[in-house]
């Protein structure tokens, strides 16, 4: 028998011991890892930062060089932004920069010195250039000498705080001269972005800026739900738009509301095909701005970024979906605030409003066009995929036209649409068919071009002018006989008999004969050209023919059957030539 098996106790605890020293070997090979993951990572890091340091020598070199450059360059010094912009391939900007930095240094050599060392970066070594730009070189050593070593190996944060300093404590007179001319430049400016972003940049005296920042932090604050899943930065940039919607719809802080002019100024504009309201892809456009996708624009003209109906005040979103003729607002009548985009009403604690604080609903204003008493407008300019041409375009809010929508109104009618009168597009003026104090919308349906004279037959000398679908003008005189002029037709294809086929000629033929009498017609026609003559010279209304005409020119119809003659409206009599009454159907306003 073995000595294993005279001993079991012996046989185990010899198999314990190997694997003890198994498990030993195991944790010095993991222990032996670890090391060496921890030693590659800083070798890895230790390149970095050596290689920084050749970086940051490198560019203290050719600042060097620049600077030495910008003292002996041969050719006019203006034009050393372009030399060193064509040789390093970079914007003329950008070469300014590098050669202003290069030119500070010899104020601060013991920067350039830090700089060539590899102990400072750029940022630093730029920040430093502009703020010595202004001092003398004596000032700009006294500055090196008390903000070196310290400064060194602060952040930039750090680092700019401690040179404002000792700025300040250096030359406190520059100091404030510099900071009233910093105040006069204060500005607010507008930065488009990509994303459909843009970025909204107030410049100002920095008390101005942290009141700002603290009063938008509270409001974000605030606005904070349980169920809000904003961030505190979406939620300050909330209530920043919130506050200015809250002007529009209730007035300045005091108390001053913005009059029909002034609101028209915040209109946003958005152009896109008619296929985005089908909900079609394409490419649009916010004016002021630039390209947008279809899905924003969608959401623009429900006024909520994601074009969910909601209720919120300030700190959320709300959007007028009942408005599809572009026209948006934010009641926001409960004086709630602080709702993510799709949150309830009531999930703020912030207390309502008093009752006879809120908003009326949108009353209809002329054209049908809801306009809210204090909302913001949103106008929608929907134009052809295939040309570009501008198809509709919601209300404007005001009497005189844009001058693109006057171009357009010019464009499409090109003379008087008076039946018979040829006076050119620039010779007549825009006239609201509905008056506007009647309630017409200033809009490509509601507008048309009037010579003086014809437009002064409309709006009180007892003539009445409407509009079908299909853009045919119909008149009616104080007699009750009517004339109609037909749209433009800008391009007619060139047909020759020859061309014809025989029946089309007999169906013509057939018109011509059971149509029009010839007599007529010439009277009919002599009696138009005397309507667009002088305010002095008669009308004289014939018995007019049958049916209209099918021409591709502008044609007056008459209608001779006195029983499908309409009865004559009730009115003032016609007046006696050349005078015209008192009528209040007379646009107040002078025409356009």
């Amino acid at each position: 028998m073995s000595a294993e098996a005279d001993n079991p106790g012996a046989a185990r605890s010899g198999a314990d011991d190997a694997d003890g020293a198994a498990d030993a070997d195991g944790a010095a090979d993991g222990a032996g890892g670890v090391a060496g993951v921890v030693l590659h990572g800083n070798v890895l890091l230790d390149s970095v930062v050596a290689r920084e340091r050749v970086i940051r020598h490198l560019q203290a070199q050719n600042a060097a060089d620049l600077g030495e450059l910008a003292r002996s360059y041969v050719g006019v010094r203006e034009f050393l932004d372009t030399e060193v912009a064509g040789a390093l391939t970079i914007s003329e900007r950008a070469a300014a920069t590098q050669i202003t930095i290069a030119e500070q240094l010899r104020k601060i050599p013991v920067t350039w010195a830090a700089w060539n060392a590899g102990e400072i970066d750029l940022p630093k070594v730029r920040y430093l250039a502009e703020q010595v730009e202004q001092l003398d070189e004596a000032t700009a050593r006294l500055l090196e000498e008390r903000i070196y070593p310290s400064a060194v190996d602060k952040p930039m944060a750090l680092f700019r705080r401690q040179v404002r300093r000792v700025l300040l404590g250096l030359n406190p007179d520059h100091a404030q001269e510099s900071h009233e001319e910093a105040v006069a430049q204060r500005n607010v400016s507008c930065v488009p972005g990509e994303d459909g972003m843009a970025q909204l940049v107030y410049y100002g005296p920095a008390q101005d800026v942290e009141v700002v920042w603290r009063v938008l932090t509270v409001m974000a604050d605030t606005a904070k739900t349980p169920d809000d899943s904003r961030g505190i930065d979406a939620r300050r940039a909330d209530c920043l738009v919130d506050l200015f919607h809250h002007v529009v719809e209730h007035g300045l802080p005091g108390g001053a509301q913005l009059s029909v002019k002034q609101r028209s100024k915040v209109r946003l504009q958005v152009t896109m095909p008619y296929t985005v309201l089908t909900g079609g892809i394409g490419v649009c456009e916010l004016d002021g701005y630039g390209p947008i996708t279809a899905a924003q624009a969608r959401a623009i003209l429900a006024r909520t970024p994601t074009g969910t109906p909601t209720s919120a005040g300030i700190g959320g979103r709300e959007v007028n979906q009942g408005n599809n003729n572009g026209s948006a607002r934010r009641p926001g009548g409960d004086g709630r605030a602080g709702r993510r985009p799709d949150s309830p009403r009531g999930a703020d604690s912030r207390p309502a409003a008093p009752r006879d604080s809120a908003q009326k609903p949108n009353k209809p204003r002329g054209g049908g066009a809801a306009v809210g008493d204090g909302g913001l407008l949103v106008q929608r300019l929907v134009c052809d995929p295939l040309d570009g041409s501008l198809l509709d375009a919601t209300r404007i809010a005001g009497y005189v036209p844009p001058e693109w929508l006057a171009e357009q109104i010019r464009i499409r009618d090109r003379t008087c649409i008076a039946p018979g009168c040829r006076q050119p597009a620039a010779r007549t003026e825009i006239d609201h068919r509905i008056p506007y104090q009647a309630g017409g919308a200033t809009s490509a349906d509601n507008l048309n071009l009037l010579c003086k004279h014809h437009h002064r037959a409309k709006d009180g000398g007892g003539w009445t002018l409407t509009r079908t679908a299909d853009g045919t003008y119909h008149w009616t005189s104080p007699l009750g006989r009517t004339h109609t002029r037909e749209p433009e037709t800008w391009w007619q294809p060139t047909e020759t008999t020859g061309d014809r086929p025989a029946d089309s000629i007999d169906q013509s033929v057939a018109a011509n004969d059971g149509g029009t009498d010839q007599s007529d017609s010439a009277v009919g026609e002599r009696n138009l050209d005397e309507a667009s003559g002088p305010a002095t010279t008669p009308r004289v209304n014939t018995p007019p023919p049958d049916g209209p005409d099918t021409g591709t020119s502008p044609s007056t119809s008459i209608s001779n059957d006195s029983a499908s003659r309409p009865a004559p409206e009730s009115g003032p009599p016609h007046p006696a030539a050349g005078a015209l009454p008192d009528d209040p159907h007379i646009d107040d306003t002078p025409p356009f």
